[in-house]
Order: structure tokens, then sequence, then C-alpha cells
């Protein structure tokens, strides 16, 4: 009907078409349509905006294959720490793993989809979708196979379980919590409140470490990636007001957002440097093992002993060893260690240590130094 900035179309002109405007230099346009047979009209109006798009299209490509790098270098170095240190796979949890690679996996399906619907920007697409389909087919399955080696064969093989049914149904499961996170998204992807509860993949992690109440020694800068890039994404879409999707900005969500995420990031670093029982409640922590006794000055007392020197240290027990170990413990650790420097510590399997010895050693690994044994957390 008007076309501001170019030139004005009659209402009734009936041979008008695409090929006859010029909307090169048109920057507000108001249209109308009328059926004289029914009486519906329908109006409305379009502004455009002048944008460059293929520098926002860059720019997002750049920013997600950063995040996807960050994810990947972390997922490397957590690999790593697991294959030096198999227990360390018992103080991951399955749900967080399973939880992400569900993200993993949506995000590389949803960039592919955006580079085919939007052909011109395909290249700038592709990108980020092989980062993260390697993220998800290469390194998230990777952690889950080390899961199920280290965290749950064990179990299974102590049970006297079938590990050729329990590895199916530990599959298994793992595929229907992909298959339902991809749905649920796909559905609810827009939904800020479902977004806020999506982020939320820490949580089990950090239920996992108060269950087991076990020695915590990952390195927490490692998870604090792994677990908080991928935020990073949702929160360029509901804060950015110039993403290239033209969401409106929400910034009561991104607060709302960002103060989750670092709950969770905070939580974490606190189980690893003050211990699992950080803030929890003493009726909640299960009886620990007590490990500590004295020793006795009386003669003879070192000959009842099965043995009259430290493994660990190779040191007489009746000696304090040197404080030469650079293990990194937290700050539960060194206050038991500082309160009972001086003692031994005797194992479930009878074997004796030296306390100050046999703490570094939990640091890094709950076994036993002489039988391999696994034994309880401090």
């Amino acid at each position: 009907r008007r076309v501001h900035g170019v030139r004005d179309l009659t209402q009734h002109d009936s041979t008008l078409n695409n090929s006859q405007l010029d909307f090169t230099n048109i920057q507000s346009l108001q249209l109308e349509l009328y059926s004289q047979k029914c009486g519906f009209k329908i109006a409305g109006e379009v502004h455009t905006i002048q944008k460059n798009p293929q520098t926002q299209f860059v720019m997002y490509s750049f920013f997600v294959s950063t995040i996807a790098l960050l994810l990947i270098i972390s997922s490397v170095k957590l690999i790593q720490d697991i294959i030096e240190d198999p227990h360390k796979a018992t103080q991951i949890s399955y749900y967080s793993i399973a939880w992400v690679s569900v993200w993993d996996c949506y995000y590389c399906l949803t960039h592919l989809f955006l580079g085919l619907v939007i052909p011109e920007f395909f290249n700038y697409f592709i990108t980020p979708t092989l980062w993260f389909f390697t993220m998800f087919s290469l390194f998230d399955m990777r952690l889950m196979l080390l899961l199920r080696k280290y965290q749950y064969e064990q179990q299974w093989i102590s049970q006297n379980q079938n590990i050729t049914k329990k590895s199916f149904f530990f599959q298994l499961r793992y595929y229907g919590i992909l298959i339902i996170g991809l749905i649920l998204l796909k559905e609810h992807a827009t939904s800020n409140i479902f977004l806020v509860l999506a982020n939320l993949y820490a949580i089990p992690q950090i239920i996992h470490v108060i269950r087991r109440q076990s020695a915590f020694n990952l390195r927490v800068a490692n998870l604090i990636l792994f677990f908080g890039c991928r935020a990073a994404i949702p929160l360029y879409f509901r804060g950015c007001p110039d993403n290239f999707l033209e969401y409106k900005p929400s910034y009561t969500f991104l607060g709302v957002m960002c103060g989750l995420i670092a709950f969770q990031l905070i939580i974490i670093y606190f189980q690893r440097r003050y211990g699992y029982d950080f803030l929890l409640p003493d009726f909640l922590l299960k009886p620990s093992y007590d490990y500590f006794f004295e020793l006795k000055q009386e003669r003879n007392y070192l000959s009842l002993l099965e043995q009259d020197e430290c493994p660990i240290c190779f040191m007489s027990l009746s000696h304090k060893p040197s404080e030469t170990d650079q293990t990194e413990l937290n700050q539960r650790e060194k206050r038991i260690k500082r309160m009972n420097t001086g003692k031994l510590m005797k194992t479930p399997c009878e074997h004796i240590f030296h306390s100050e010895c046999l703490i570094n050693w939990m640091g890094v690994k709950l076994m036993c130094p002489t039988c391999r044994r696994d034994i309880p957390p401090l």
C-alpha cells in the first residue's frame, strides 16, 4: 500500500509484481491486503535493519569454536588423569557426563541444521558442527567408556554379576538419556525456565561426591572448564542484543543463569579444597573408619607388630618421617594430618604406616600401598 522512501503504490494495481519494485533503499514498508469478497483485511509494517550478517556469523563461528576447543582441552586432561590413576574415575558422576553429552550432540545437530537452512553461510556453521561432533563422538564417549571400565566393571566383578548384561544396560541407559534429552531440548530450547534447569549438569557431580564421601582430588580447573563453558552459548542468545537469531535479550534470565552456573562451580571448588563434607551436616555423614592409634613406648611393643617399617617411606615406625612429599591435599586432609602428627595409621587390611605418609598417599588414591585393596576415606 505505502512504501516509504521509494514511491507510493496504488491500492487497486493488480498487475504490480516484485520485479517492478526497487527494495534497495526501503527503510519502512507498510502492507495492507484486502479481500472484497469476505471483507477480510491484513495489515502489517516491516522495518529493515542495516547490518552486515557476514560479520555476525564470522564472530559467532569463532566464539563457538573457541568454546568447543576449551571443552576438548579440558576433556583431554580429564581423560589423562583417569588413565594415570584409574581410581579417579570413581570420582566422576555418570549422569553429569551423560547430561553434557546431550548438550554436545544437540549443539552439533543444531549447527548442522542452521548451515543447511542458511546455505550462503554454511561454511560458518560447519566448523562448530565438526568441533562438537568431535567432542561428542570421541571425548564424551571415551569418558563414558572409562567410567564403565574403572567405576562400574570393578563393582560388577566384586558382586559376581554378568558383565556383558550389565554393559548392555549401561549403554542402553546412556542412549536413552541422550534421546530423551535431545527431544526435550528440541521442544523447549526457547524456554528460559527449561534452559536454566537444563544447565544444572554439575549438580549430579556435586551429589556424587557427597554420596560417595570419598577423596576428591580431580583438578578443579579442568572441571570448571568442562562444566562451565557450555553455558556460554545459551547466554549468548539470551544476553547479546546483536545475536544473529535476533532473540530479545532477557537480563533477568542472564543474571539467574550466571548465578546458578557460578554456584555449581563454586561448590565443586570448595569440595576439592575443603573436602566432600563441606557444609554437610554431621547426621548425613557416614561413620568413618578410625585409622589412627598411638605408638606405645613400652619395651618390645614394636616386636609385637607384624612389621617394623613403613612400606611407603621405608623408615622405622618408631621414627617420624621427613616431610618431603609435595602431594596436594585439601584443607580437611591438612587439618587431619596436623592433628595426628606422630601417630601411626592402620588400614582395614591390617597394614601399618606413618600417618604423614598414608595421608599423603590417600590424597592421590584410596588404595592400600601394600596389598592394593580399596580403603575407606578419612
